[in-house]
């Protein structure tokens, strides 16, 4: 669908709502530099899960991508691995990014742009799990029957690698009463708050 606005009402509206809740256009400079000297940082201390096949549930052209899975057959049952970005590991506490990050809250979308959480150099680089790559990221393994009887579940630090993009659609996900009641912090530490417990949750 191709959106028409030749009188420019819905740019100045959009813009009029930038304004009235102050929605950042940029990042500052301390905040960038900080960002590209993270996306720079080795990844270490994890296990090696680059041998699982993971993918994400989302359309071909999207860039920030921080949560992907796997699902391998082990005997009768199944074990579904999922994956999400280690932000912790590129923004340190009270550090610039941190600080910008709360002050944003989450990623803003718009009908004409996204406003990111953190900069492209992480959202879009150092922090996406893209295709071919490997990332740092937390990870729970779930085993369960068949029709999906959960058995047990783990959770550490890895390193997986995404397999190249298939086509698939995006599907709204439902957490759990315990991760729905999280409170609110930047977007990708809800999320990895969420799967720590959702990971203890018997």
């Amino acid at each position: 669908m191709k959106l028409v606005d030749r009188q420019g009402a819905l740019s100045r509206g959009l813009a009029d709502i930038r304004t009235q809740f102050a929605v950042p256009s940029s990042f500052p400079a301390e905040v960038l530099a900080e960002a590209e000297a993270a996306a720079a940082m080795p990844i270490a201390s994890r296990a090696d899960w680059t041998s699982r096949s993971f993918v994400t549930l989302d359309p071909a052209t999207s860039t920030d991508l921080d949560q992907a899975f796997a699902i391998e057959r082990s005997g009768q049952d199944i074990i579904l691995y999922y994956a999400i970005a280690d932000t912790a590991w590129f923004v340190s506490p009270a550090g610039a990014l941190d600080r910008e990050a709360w002050t944003r809250g989450e990623t803003i979308y718009l009908p004409d742009g996204r406003v990111p959480l953190h900069p492209t150099v992480l959202s879009e680089g150092a922090l996406s799990l893209l295709p071919d790559q490997t990332r740092a990221s937390h990870a729970t393994s779930h085993l369960m029957s068949l029709v999906f009887v959960v058995r047990g579940v783990r959770m550490k630090r890895v390193s997986p690698r995404r397999e190249p993009w298939r086509g698939s659609p995006r599907r709204r996900r439902r957490g759990c009463e315990r991760c729905r009641a999280a409170p609110h912090r930047p977007r990708r530490r809800r999320r990895e708050a969420a799967s720590s417990r959702c990971a203890r949750t018997p």
